[in-house]
């Protein structure tokens, strides 16, 4: 029998092509007006035996078709009707999803799916729906309700899983997490978590051996969770005077995009983290802190972040250090106290017509030691105005330095102060050293005298090396 004859008999038109897959349609008006879950193709290998009389048929490669057609079907998307028993009960959802997913196929679902219980994530799985919500009181055209009480993360992504177009509604149910990541190199795309009893997006973990390192995420929203909107934070044993919580492995990440609103603790928060980078991310309304750099935040940096009506302004704890934050905050948010003064902040304040420029850098790359410096860069529509600033932190026989520098175009002269261990001070009149000025403001030239008289001269050059600091009185 020919093989289109065989995919007559299936009730289904078909072509191989040169590749290992397989697409299926409907022959014609009369056949079926819809195919399976599947695709058709597990309808296809379920008949061939029937259809063929137990002919072995093979392909143009070689292959028996039945192979092929088993190929092609482990390509294509799962879905949870194909896995799905209602026997099952109130499991059923939540059964029929972890079989799809450890069928080691992509898997599909439109509409709502309820969770008994927490979903765990086989590694390199993937789950996609159609759509993710942009309200924290609706639903995406595909979304996951959390049926269950407890402190367990709705769901937890190991090591390579994907999300994508999706939304996660935790129902202020329990006081877990909607999503938690402890697994390296997960991918978020397009997902909206809403009202978790913890937080709505969890990456590491308190105490915990994990490694959560490399993940991507883009498009996240964030809304009315009872904890935070996005936490990435990992203690664990490891402890030493660099990693006082534990050296972290929620590392080298990248967000791009991000919508946080409305949650009841901080919209967006870093702890112990290294390296990551966030793009673009907004924050508003929350309950706490729009944003905050906890301890151990270090390297983490944000780009054109966007802050707005957060209740207790932005904050970098002390010990977040090397952290680099440019963003725009509106006149209804009160900007960033960093603690420690360790960081480096470039915020536009809307409304004000102001730019500021805050930070510090340690040029040693110890914390606490080495040279610091500060930079702050003020202008408005009236005039423009900068001031540098740069201070020595160091300790023991390197005494401490201050070096300031003013440039006011409100002031007739620009003023310039360098400080170093109190020895050694260059101001804009003079130079001292140890306290004592060498060099003052510029004296008047003393002309050559003409005839006699030389004591008179004499007076004169003393009293402009005394006028200079360079001889005393």
């Amino acid at each position: 029998m020919k093989r289109r004859d065989i995919l007559a008999a299936a009730g289904v038109w078909a072509a191989l092509d040169s590749a290992d897959s397989l697409i299926a349609a409907p022959t014609s008006a009369s056949g079926p007006t819809s195919l399976p879950a599947d695709n058709g193709l597990g309808t296809l290998v379920d008949k061939l035996g029937s259809s063929t009389g137990g002919e072995m048929v093979s392909t143009s490669r070689g292959n028996s078709l039945e192979r092929e057609l088993t190929w092609a079907r482990a390509a294509s998307p799962a879905s949870i009707e194909e896995f799905y028993d209602a026997s099952n009960g109130p499991a059923a959802e939540r059964m029929a999803l972890e079989a799809a997913l450890a069928s080691g196929r992509a898997v599909s679902f439109r509409g709502l799916l309820t969770l008994d219980e927490p979903l765990v994530m086989p590694a390199n799985s993937s789950l996609a729906g159609e759509g993710a919500s942009s309200f924290d009181d609706s639903r995406g055209r595909s979304s996951i309700l959390r049926g269950f009480a407890g402190n367990e993360p709705t769901i937890t992504m190991t090591s390579d899983c994907q999300l994508h177009n999706l939304d996660v509604d935790g129902a202020l149910q329990g006081t877990g997490d909607g999503i938690k990541v402890i697994g390296t190199r997960i991918i978020v795309e397009n997902v909206s978590v809403r009202k978790a009893g913890g937080d709505n997006f969890r990456i590491g973990g308190d105490n915990e051996r994990l490694n959560a390192n490399g993940w991507r995420i883009s498009g996240l929203r964030s809304y009315a969770a009872k904890g935070r909107g996005f936490f990435c934070h990992h203690s664990n044993s490891q402890v030493s005077a660099t990693f006082p919580l534990g050296e972290p492995d929620v590392n080298g990440g990248q967000m791009f995009g991000g919508d946080f609103l409305r949650n009841r603790k901080d919209n967006f928060a870093i702890g112990n983290a290294i390296d990551n980078k966030f793009f673009g991310p907004m924050s508003q309304e929350s309950a706490a802190r729009n944003f905050h750099f906890m301890q151990g935040a270090r390297g983490n940096h944000i780009y054109g972040g966007y802050s707005e009506a957060g209740k207790k302004g932005d904050l970098l704890d002390s010990g977040a250090f090397a952290n680099v934050i440019l963003f725009t905050q509106t006149a209804t948010d009160s900007g960033f106290t960093d603690a420690d003064g360790q960081n480096f902040i470039l915020p536009y304040i809307r409304g004000i017509e102001r730019l500021a420029m805050l930070g510090s850098f340690g040029i040693a790359g110890v914390h606490g030691s080495g040279v610091g410096g500060h930079l702050d860069l003020y202008s408005d529509t009236l005039d423009l105005a900068a001031q540098i600033f740069g201070r020595s932190t160091g300790k023991g026989s390197q005494g401490k330095g201050v070096a300031t520098a003013k440039r006011d175009l409100h002031t007739p002269a620009d003023v310039f102060e360098w400080q170093y261990n109190a020895g050694i001070n260059i101001l804009s009149g003079g130079l001292l050293v140890a306290g004592d000025q060498v060099v003052g403001v510029r004296q008047p030239a003393i002309a050559d005298a003409s005839h006699g008289n030389e004591s008179v001269k004499i007076n004169e050059i003393l009293a402009a090396l005394r006028a200079h600091g360079l001889i005393d009185g």
